[in-house]
């Protein structure tokens, strides 16, 4: 009898979820689930995802679907499902949006792979975050949130493209949620192992643009 592959169910099928489900089946991770409420979005993607995989020769089964009990039995449940910041809308009605769909997929998960870590996705997702812990008991070690990391490699996008090096040549940390209230600390910025504080250095009438962009994911 073979070994059983770890198991992974994503929670939405937008953009960051397939590509999440690509990666980590390209990396042959696990067998991954893809859920979406939408008709077919997941099933569909899903498939791409699983014919792509003969050319990395990934032996990882990939599916997708709109039920929730796909999430059966799942090692890892990463969620990305909710709706995305559009024009007009406040950080406040992205977290009530957001919120709701939480309670459903964590009912699910709940009911369906109670033993699953969780990896929070979805934004605002410190807030989310705590909010999944505090539905249901789990162990504070088996929820976890992407927290600031896609904006300190945001931030670093941006060094590299002012100064014109290389990415891989920037390191940087910010500290805080993805708000106006997190803080880019310079200190903790370098190019290639030396600070450079000058990119936080404010410009008349635009303040510091770098804090600002990376704040606001732009």
């Amino acid at each position: 009898m073979g070994m059983t592959r770890f198991r992974i169910a994503i929670f939405g099928a937008g953009n960051v979820g397939a590509t999440a489900a690509f990666l980590m089946a390209r990396e042959g991770l696990g067998d991954i689930r893809l859920i979406d409420k939408a008709a077919g979005l997941a099933a569909g993607k899903a498939e791409d995802i699983r014919q792509s995989l003969a050319l990395v020769g990934s032996p990882v089964d990939v599916s997708g679907g709109d039920a929730v009990s796909q999430c059966r039995d799942a090692d890892l449940v990463v969620i990305t499902a909710g709706f995305p910041r559009k024009v007009g809308m406040s950080r406040e009605d992205v977290l009530r949006a957001n919120m709701d769909v939480l309670h459903d997929v964590m009912g699910a998960v709940r009911e369906q792979a109670p033993g699953a870590i969780v990896l929070m996705v979805s934004n605002p997702v410190d807030i989310l975050t705590h909010a999944a812990l505090r539905m249901g008991d789990w162990p504070r070690t088996r929820i976890l949130g992407l927290s600031g990391q896609m904006d300190a490699h945001r931030l670093r996008r941006f060094i590299a493209d002012a100064l014109e090096v290389g990415v891989e040549d920037v390191q940087a940390e910010v500290l805080g949620p993805h708000s106006d209230d997190m803080l880019i600390p310079p200190r903790l910025c370098t190019v290639k192992g030396s600070p450079f504080p000058n990119c936080f250095r404010p410009m008349p009438s635009r303040g510091c643009w770098m804090t600002r962009a990376t704040r606001e994911g732009v």
